[in-house]
This record gives structure tokens, sequence and C-alpha cells, in this order.
């Protein structure tokens, strides 16, 4: 759950950093007082910061975080109620070993201990899927998370340049 935190801090911190930035470009002027059109970073050629910024929130948005803490939850309850029944299951040997046993208790008690191994079983399944599921959905989340650090980069890249080759265009001129 840490890497959720982190994407929901990360995801925060770069939102709250994009909107700040966003108060400092200009509006385009085209725009009429009753129509707000939706401000672009690239329309109105800012400098590369905002650019990233703005890319950086809108895709992090994009990122399958919720299905990997789904994921995550499911196979923490998993584990607890597996916990929870070997601890009971221990308690339960404890009490049984503490009193004395005759020979059907002895008997049943055999036939007990196949129907929890065969529970054992079971429950090492649930919990091999359950982190299987966790697995995939982190390796599916780290992915995402890497193709979108490759485009915002690469975005960035190329704004950086035209922007700089725009800004020697001008400073020429004068």
């Amino acid at each position: 759950m840490p890497v959720l935190k982190k994407k929901k801090s990360m995801s925060s911190y770069v939102e709250s950093l994009n909107g700040w930035l966003q108060n400092y470009v200009l509006q385009p002027s085209d725009c009429s007082k009753n129509r707000r059109w939706p401000l672009s970073p690239r329309r109105v050629l800012a400098p590369p910061i905002f650019v990233l910024c703005h890319d950086w929130s809108s895709r992090m948005k994009a990122l399958p975080a919720e299905d990997l803490s789904h994921a995550i939850n499911v196979f923490v309850s998993e584990l607890c109620r597996v916990m929870k029944q070997q601890e009971d299951k221990e308690l339960q040997e404890k009490q049984n070993l503490s009193g004395e046993l005759n020979n059907e208790e002895t008997k049943s008690k055999h036939n007990s201990i196949e129907d929890t191994s065969e529970n054992d079983y079971a429950h090492l399944c649930s919990i091999h899927e359950s982190l299987t599921k966790v697995l995939t959905q982190m390796t599916k989340f780290f992915e995402a998370s890497l193709k979108m650090c490759e485009d915002v980069k690469q975005k960035s890249q190329a704004t950086q340049a035209t922007y700089h080759n725009c800004k020697f265009v001008r400073t020429e001129k004068f």
C-alpha cells in the first residue's frame, strides 16, 4: 500500500504544482467572458515546465492504481482470514492436548486432521491466486508508469526544443 499512498501524494503534488503554474499562463485573448476555452500550455507556447507539469498531472490520473489497490486489499484480507483460522486451529489443538482424550475423540481428531490439511491446501491456493493477481496488477501499474514517464519525457524534450527555438527567433527580431 505504500506505493498507492506515494502515488496519491505525488499526484496531489503534481496537480497542485500544475494548478499553481496555470495561474501564470496568459489566457488566449480570443476567449469571451461567457465561454472559457480549456487552457492548453502547448497552444500558448508556455515554458517547458508548464507543459511538463500539465502532461504529468493528466497522465498520472490514467494509471491503473485502483485495480492494484483492489488486488492488494483482496490479498491482505485473504491472508488475514487464513492467519486467523490458523491461530484458531492452534488454540484448539492446545486445548485438546491439555484435556484427556478417549478413543472416540482420537478417531474424530484423526478425521479432523485430514479435513484440516485439505482446508490448508485450499487456503494456500487462495493466497497463491490473490498474490498472483497482486503481482499481475503491480506489473501493469509499473509498466504504465514507465510508459507514462517515457512519454512525458519525450514530449517535454520536444516542447523544450520548440520553446527554445521560438525564443531564439523572438530575440533575433529585436
